[in-house]
């Protein structure tokens, strides 16, 4: 029914918060080594531009991070909707499968009213396939 089961969007979504945490952990560490690098012992233009590119690799890579920090996030809240709706989807057709093996045996288990909520049913159902239908696209 979906692409992706919400185990596996928790999975990927670790692995970004792991990435993240380490690029981090990373960039905190190498701090020091840079500031005591740039502390206005050395100058001149070549050193200058150096500087300047290195500043520029370090944005790109907290940038990076950033981003793998943010897609963590949203893998993670994209899990947790999925499973939701992994769970209703199970409840919907535990719930259809008991009602199309009531209706087989009409009168003896379900009333009229209860197999005239069959067609719900099948709307319901027909909903969900077409959800289903979206995320595989």
């Amino acid at each position: 029914m979906f692409p992706l089961k919400s185990e596996e969007l928790f999975a990927a979504a670790a692995e970004h918060q792991k990435f993240a945490q380490a690029a981090t952990t990373a960039m905190n560490s190498q701090q020091q080594g840079w500031d005591a690098v740039f502390a206005g012992s050395l100058s001149g233009p070549g050193f200058d531009a150096g500087q300047r590119t290195l500043g520029t690799l370090v944005a790109n890579y907290a940038s990076q991070a950033q981003k793998s920090a943010d897609l963590a996030q949203v893998l993670y809240q994209t899990g947790l909707a999925q499973r939701d709706i992994e769970k209703a989807a199970e409840r919907v057709r535990q719930g259809a499968k008991s009602l199309l093996s009531a209706a087989l045996h009409r009168g003896t288990i379900l009333g009229d009213k209860a197999i005239d909520s069959l067609p719900i049913c099948y709307q319901i159902l027909m909903f969900l396939h077409g959800i289903s239908l979206i995320l595989d696209k």
